[in-house]
């Protein structure tokens, strides 16, 4: 299962890195108080020289903004320059906030953006962005908290082995997301809180993505009586009358994730089985999604022998 270059809204072994932007994954970053505000800092000797950095930073950002106010995210090629407009926009609307961790996720994934400076600044920055986000996550909508949770779990493992001592980006996020254990599990927890009573709303590749990003985050939020999100996300697949809007994608992603993580849930492998003998022509698979499907039945030691014979009969 190789993980996408942080632009698939379906993350899957075999999803293509383009997804994401066709579903909504880098649309434009919305101004919404339509002023700049310069970032705060106790007064120094060098303040002038902040004011005029802050103006300058101001016509810099202007020039990447359209007639309607809309900042182009894709424009910025830095890490720095994009924290620091994201900090300095006080309300961003959540579709803006979690667009922005996905072009900052993409960024670190492919080692571009890697200015060292400010960053004690910077840093700072970066923590109040994500408190944030964390702040307003109670009013995003499915499609924003499974893209916000897909980019923090690709920022993540993009910067899970880069505790080398040095000061850049990549260790500044490794400092904020993986040193600090207690920050991630709490920003997943927050996350996972406010899906679980959205999840009837989720579009199919949505419960497959938000799973997939606790598994590559390593996190399992928890709720009442032990259950999980893994448990409320699998009752709600085995709760839906009709799995016909599912694609093959979809079935693939949710039982790898499922046997990937080692999260057991027999209803969950059951019903899908059925619902791929009964509905589906297994001819039409792609080689990837049939093999992800009998590769998670055999590792979660689910056998179901119909689905096998017509997973064999596909093949033969």
């Amino acid at each position: 299962h190789r993980d996408s270059s942080a632009q698939s809204m379906v993350v899957t072994p075999s999803a293509s890195s383009n997804q994401i932007a066709r579903n909504g994954g880098q649309k434009k970053l919305r101004d919404s108080t339509n002023s700049f505000n310069a970032y705060s800092s106790s007064p120094s000797k060098g303040s002038s020289t902040r004011g005029n950095n802050d103006r300058h930073r101001k016509r810099r950002y202007n020039k990447r903004r359209n007639d309607r106010g809309f900042l182009r995210v894709n424009s910025f090629e830095q890490i720095d320059e994009l924290i620091q407009a994201a900090f300095d926009y006080q309300h961003l609307s959540p579709r803006n906030m979690a667009d922005v961790w996905h072009r900052i996720s993409h960024l670190l994934v492919e080692r571009r953006g890697q200015q060292k400076q400010q960053q004690r600044q910077l840093s700072h920055e970066l923590g109040i962005l994500l408190t944030r986000t964390q702040n307003g996550i109670a009013k995003y909508k499915p499609v924003q908290l499974t893209l916000t949770a897909l980019s923090m779990a690709k920022i993540i493992k993009a910067v899970h082995k880069c505790d080398n001592g040095k000061m850049n980006h990549r260790n500044m996020f490794h400092n904020l997301l993986v040193r600090d254990t207690a920050t991630k599990q709490d920003l997943f927890q927050v996350i996972a809180s406010v899906a679980v009573p959205l999840l009837s709303q989720f579009e199919p590749q949505g419960y497959a993505n938000l799973a997939y990003a606790c598994a590559i985050a390593d996190v399992c939020p928890t709720f009442e009586q032990s259950s999980t999100l893994y448990d409320l996300i699998a009752d709600a697949i085995v709760a839906l009358k009709d799995l016909r809007p599912f694609k093959s994608q979809d079935f693939s992603n949710i039982v790898w994730t499922y046997a990937t993580a080692k999260a057991s849930h027999s209803r969950l492998f059951e019903k899908v089985a059925d619902e791929l003998i009964a509905c589906h022509d297994l001819g039409s698979f792609g080689p990837q999604s049939l093999s992800n499907i009998v590769w998670a039945y055999a590792t979660a030691n689910v056998s179901h022998r119909g689905l096998f014979r017509k997973g064999a009969g596909k093949n033969s």
